[in-house]
Parts: structure tokens; sequence; C-alpha cells
């Protein structure tokens, strides 16, 4: 059974691999190219994660994480990653709508 980890690896591996056929086909594009290099990059981690997992299951080092409690500091640094975030997918969005594509956040999303 695939992790979560290595679902969204397979799933990343088959977007690179689209926007490779549409950067080839549509090269002249800008944006193609810029989301080619986002969804490699994205790529490139997703698959580090996947392999840094397999390594702590095989060495049998991995436990469940223990509950967080945030410290106010680390519920300032926390917001400011998750605003950066924020921007990165609304920035994502955007692209995509530039692009042609009719896309939304989801509410749950916005939270």
């Amino acid at each position: 059974m695939h992790s979560e980890i290595e679902l969204n690896v397979d799933r990343c591996r088959q977007i690179v691999s689209r926007q490779r056929e549409l950067v080839a086909k549509f090269g002249g594009w800008p944006i193609a190219a810029e989301l080619l290099k986002t969804f490699e990059e994205t790529l490139g981690i997703l698959e580090q994660m996947a392999t840094d997992r397999r390594s702590k299951l095989h060495l049998g080092t991995e436990q469940p994480a223990p509950p967080k409690c945030l410290e106010p500091a680390d519920a300032i640094t926390e917001r400011a990653a998750y605003q950066e975030q924020m921007r990165n997918v609304a920035r994502v969005v955007e692209i995509l709508r530039e692009g042609g594509y009719p896309c939304e956040l989801a509410q749950e999303t916005l939270h």
C-alpha cells in the first residue's frame, strides 16, 4: 500500500509529464516553462520526502510525532509560513487563470 507521500509523488510525476508535453507543444509560452520548473521543483521535494520516509521505515526510526504545543513566537512563524504558502497558491491559481484554466480555491482551503 502506498503512503500519502508516495501517492503525491506519483500524481506529481503525472503532472510534470503532462507539463513537459505542453512545453514541447507550446514552447514559446514563458508561463508553460515557468510552471514546468515549479512542478519539477515540487516533484524533487516530494521524492526526497518519500526517500526520507522509506529510510526511516527501513531503519525502524520513524515514530509518530508527539503533539506540538506552540510558543507564541512559533505561532507567529507558522502563521507567516502559512501566509507565504497561500501567496504561492494564489500565484499558481493566477497563472492558471491567465493560461485559460478556470480554477478557484475551495473555501475549506481558506482558513
